[in-house]
């Protein structure tokens, strides 16, 4: 699935983390296919997206994500792999670190946003 391109439309994803919130969560539901899971993260599944869920046959769930050392090493396995795939929406130097935030507060964003050192 293209994250950039806002018009696809699939329905065969079996897990989604809904990392940016409501909006971003209700627009890619349709991603999930029926008897899927959107996993609500930090601030968990809002009303209306679970309300919507349920019609489409999408379980949902929240979680809370405390990183840790075992945690990230086993998610780098898992990229060294190809097993997991980040989708980076764009690179920013740190200097630029205000133009990120303000970025990632628009509701635009589909991918991640990295800071470079």
């Amino acid at each position: 699935m293209d994250y950039h391109d806002k018009t696809a439309t699939t329905s065969d994803v079996d897990v989604f983390f809904g990392l940016v919130g409501e909006e971003s969560d209700l627009r890619w539901l349709s991603a999930i296919k029926e008897g899927g899971l959107l996993i609500g993260v930090p601030g968990g599944v809002a009303e209306r997206v679970e309300t919507a869920a349920a019609v489409r046959g999408v379980r949902t769930t929240n979680i809370l994500v405390e990183p840790d050392r075992v945690g990230l090493l086993g998610l780098v396995e898992l990229v060294e792999a190809k097993q997991l795939r980040v989708q980076v929406e764009q690179t920013f130097p740190l200097d630029d670190v205000a133009k990120a935030h303000e970025l990632g507060e628009s509701g635009r964003v589909s991918g991640k946003l990295v800071l470079t050192i």
